[in-house]
């Protein structure tokens, strides 16, 4: 397990809906107006070295195949949270995020 810390109690999604949505909606404009694009992009691309960075922790630590695609699997986590994100959206409280977390992490 790569964190092993507490779990916050009300976790960001659930105690900000609202300021999500009007987040994921302005990342949806990323398309369209090239000023919000250009931070997309730089918000994609570091939270994508980041979660490769907890990747390739878990294939150090012998928690994942040394064999994993580290790139590969952070782009899939990425794409998991945001479908994930949008789904919770159209119907809050329709999963467990804790569960999806714990999960994702054995995925």
């Amino acid at each position: 397990m790569l964190y092993e810390g507490p779990v916050p109690a009300d976790l960001p999604v659930e105690a900000h809906a609202a300021a999500c949505r009007v987040l994921m909606e302005w990342r949806n404009l990323a398309a369209y107006i090239p000023a919000i694009g250009y931070r997309v992009a730089r918000k994609q691309a570091e939270g994508q070295r980041q979660i490769e960075a907890l990747l390739q922790a878990g294939v150090a630590a012998r928690e994942w195949p040394s064999t994993t695609d580290v790139p590969l699997r952070a782009t899939l986590v990425r794409a998991a949270l945001h479908g994930l994100m949008a789904t919770w959206h159209v119907a809050p409280g329709s999963f467990d995020w804790r569960a999806v977390a714990s999960t994702l992490a054995d995925w």
